[in-house]
């Protein structure tokens, strides 16, 4: 089966049912179901992100063993940074408030994506 969207061809599993092997196909293309997810996600952050860039309350920030930069944990999806990069409920986290000593501190695409979001507020 072919995805209609993005025309990737799906993979036929297998798993027991009954005792018997069965093949089955995904109902659904996980790369789209990927990125129709983040950018729901991605919307999502606009509804708390207010108090966070007014400085009125702390963004959750992690980052793992030895890192330079934080990343920003999507509000809501805990496994995920805005930058897109997948993250470990193992990493460090800090909360902070936003101000210009922890942007020099931020993931560059973290920033790029908060910063593209405060515009789409706008």
């Amino acid at each position: 089966m072919i995805c209609p969207v993005c025309h990737t061809g799906l993979e036929w599993t297998t798993r027991m049912e009954g005792g018997q092997h069965r093949r089955f196909n995904a109902l659904a293309c996980p790369v789209c179901l990927q990125q129709k997810s983040r950018a729901f996600y991605l919307q999502l952050q606009k509804e708390y992100l207010p108090p966070v860039l007014a400085g009125e309350t702390d963004m959750t920030l992690t980052y793992p063993a030895g890192a330079r930069r934080y990343h920003i944990r999507l509000m809501g999806e805990p496994t995920h940074a805005f930058c897109g990069e997948a993250v470990s409920r193992n990493w460090f986290k800090r909360y902070l408030r936003l101000d210009d000593q922890l942007r020099a501190q931020l993931c560059p695409r973290c920033l790029e994506v908060l910063d593209q979001l405060r515009q789409e507020m706008s």
